[in-house]
């Protein structure tokens, strides 16, 4: 999430932790995010 602000990183982390323990049933306070930011690389 490159360029993005750390308050924004933490809404986008909560949100996919919420939506893990809604729908795989993740126990509450196991949460282990690692999120990665690539460049675009177009391929021809």
């Amino acid at each position: 999430m490159k360029g993005k602000s750390a308050e924004y990183q933490k809404k986008v982390g909560d949100t996919v932790y919420q939506a893990m323990i809604d729908t795989l049933n993740v126990p509450a306070n196991d949460r282990f995010q690692n999120f990665t930011s690539r460049s675009l690389r177009l391929v021809n």
